[in-house]
């Protein structure tokens, strides 16, 4: 190496070193790092249904979970490459929330994800899941225990990607309109599902969530703008 390329090297890492900035979205500035995207398992609805020995019911709320999650699976596999995505069952819930991810993060496949890039200690990763958002004004920034949030919460829209932090405070949604079915484009139908008797579902909303992150300001990155689904 010469010594004019040696000066040039060197310039070049002290830039990076001191003004982060310049490497654009770097792991150190980066969120979120990872997603965690929960999947509905419909374990109640299904244990509900089994002491009622309703075997043909539940026979297709297994369908409708498996597909819906299938759904979800496909639309974030093909419409968001932000950072790496992770899968639990909602099952996991508490170990997710206690930051246990061996044997329970899985990856596209459904079984478990042995390069996991977090760890109990983290706290730069999002959880996502499909379902009712809690009231959020714009001026505030999170709404504590989301999780409780399991019904429609007053909100005059339909279902949305709900986004929390790592301690399940909802921080942001993108959210769809009761009539965007209607609708759905032929690009996102194969990923949009509804079941014919229950209510499960899941609308396609993953590209939605990718251009809110791609569009947000390099010092405002910890934020994730509040969004409607507009196609």
């Amino acid at each position: 190496m010469t010594y004019r390329n040696l000066k040039i090297y060197m310039i070049a890492f002290l830039s990076l070193c001191f003004y982060p900035g310049l490497a654009g979205d770097s792991v150190a500035v980066k969120y979120p790092v990872a997603v965690l995207v929960q999947l509905r398992s419909e374990h109640n609805r299904l244990e509900a249904l089994k002491r009622d020995k309703m075997w043909k019911e539940m026979e297709e709320v297994e369908k409708d979970a498996k597909t819906a999650a299938a759904s979800m699976i496909g639309d974030f596999r093909e419409n968001f490459n932000y950072c790496p995505v992770y899968y639990f069952m909602d099952t996991n819930f508490m170990e997710i929330k206690n930051k246990h991810f061996d044997g329970i993060l899985m990856n596209e496949h459904l079984t478990p994800e042995k390069n996991v890039i977090i760890n109990s200690a983290s706290e730069n990763y999002v959880i996502v899941y499909f379902g009712y958002p809690a009231t959020q004004p714009h001026t505030d920034d999170i709404v504590p225990d989301s999780m409780k949030f399991q019904a429609n919460s007053g909100e005059a829209f339909g279902k949305g990607l709900i986004i929390d932090n790592d301690k399940f405070e909802q921080i942001s949604y993108v959210y769809k309109l009761g009539y965007s079915d209607i609708f759905v484009n032929r690009k996102k139908k194969r990923y949009f599902y509804t079941s014919d008797h229950y209510d499960i579902e899941y609308f396609p909303l993953a590209g939605q969530f990718m251009k809110k992150l791609g569009e947000r300001d390099k010092s405002n990155l910890d934020k994730i703008k509040i969004s409607r689904n507009r196609d």
